[in-house]
């Protein structure tokens, strides 16, 4: 795992054939070593984008996922919601976004996960911390 991608990739984020290369080594290295290797960035703030720098960080990783917070502007009252969602896999179907929610009310700190297909009637379920 590398967390967070700015301190394990020092060169130009912007320059193709340096961002291609530095994820082609870690994809052989994981391929060698018979496992995954789980690249961590901070992408900008802006709405849709799920990168930031040349677009082979996209395009080189075998599967993208992004983790944004989804803010309800009618509530500021109530827990934020985040939604976790699939944005590129070389392999298989694409799965729907997941939403959650941190909740700190109630027994203590926890996830409850929202809309997932294996929920409750009431749209969610708690998950440990």
């Amino acid at each position: 795992m590398l967390d967070p991608l700015a301190a394990a990739y020092a060169a130009d984020e912007n320059a193709r054939g340096l961002v291609r290369a530095f994820v082609s080594h870690w994809d052989a290295w994981g391929q060698a070593n018979n496992c995954a290797v789980l690249i961590l960035a901070h992408p900008p703030k802006s709405a849709g984008m799920s990168y930031a720098g040349s677009t082979d960080w996209q395009g080189a990783a075998r599967a993208l996922w992004t983790l944004q917070a989804e803010i309800d502007k009618s509530s500021e009252a109530g827990p934020r919601t985040w939604k976790l969602e699939f944005i590129k896999g070389n392999y298989g179907p694409k799965p729907e976004p997941l939403r959650r929610r941190w909740d700190t009310g109630g027994a203590g700190r926890r996830w409850e996960v929202m809309g997932a297909d294996d929920c409750d009637a009431d749209g969610g379920y708690e998950v440990d911390s």
